[in-house]
């Protein structure tokens, strides 16, 4: 599982100064994962419902070491992308549902292969200080890498 956090904030958002957004840079957003039905190995032909594993709002307090300026952030997440390896991929607001429920997050392959799934989460962040400022930005991100095989299955009759 590969982890990468990137911040670029996106045009439009509150600006914050230049402190708060390196404060921001060291938010613990959660590791996830990428849940797949079938979940060992897929199939060619059947549909593979993927989801977000671990992915939740998280609520942190982070001060500066070298001016003890504090805050009080909240990231949340607002955006998935799920990469499925064969270069199509799915933007949604929703991170799927995990199996026994039908994802909304599906996809058939065609070919037989080792593909890597890639998750992309993008997070909003609320901050606040004692002082009473505060404010939001975006175009933070988180990514996961999984491999994914997918096989070909072949029926054959056999004379009974």
């Amino acid at each position: 599982e590969t982890r990468y956090i990137v911040l670029c904030p996106s045009p439009g958002s509150p600006g914050a100064p230049p402190d708060i957004r390196e404060l921001l840079k060291r938010m613990p957003l959660p590791s996830f994962g990428i849940g797949t039905s079938p979940e060992r190995m897929g199939v060619c032909g059947m549909e593979t419902w993927f989801w977000a594993e671990g992915v939740r709002q998280v609520t942190a307090t982070l001060t500066d070491p070298k001016t003890g300026f504090t805050v009080t952030a909240t990231a949340r997440p607002t955006r998935y992308r799920f990469e499925f390896g064969d270069g199509t991929f799915l933007t949604s607001s929703h991170p799927g549902y995990a199996y026994p429920k039908k994802s909304t997050i599906t996809h058939i392959y065609e070919r037989r292969a080792l593909y890597t799934l890639r998750l992309t989460v993008w997070w909003e962040i609320d901050w606040s200080t004692s002082g009473g400022g505060g404010g939001t930005l975006s175009g933070f991100e988180t990514t996961s890498e999984r491999p994914y095989p997918v096989s070909e299955v072949r029926p054959f009759l056999y004379p009974g």
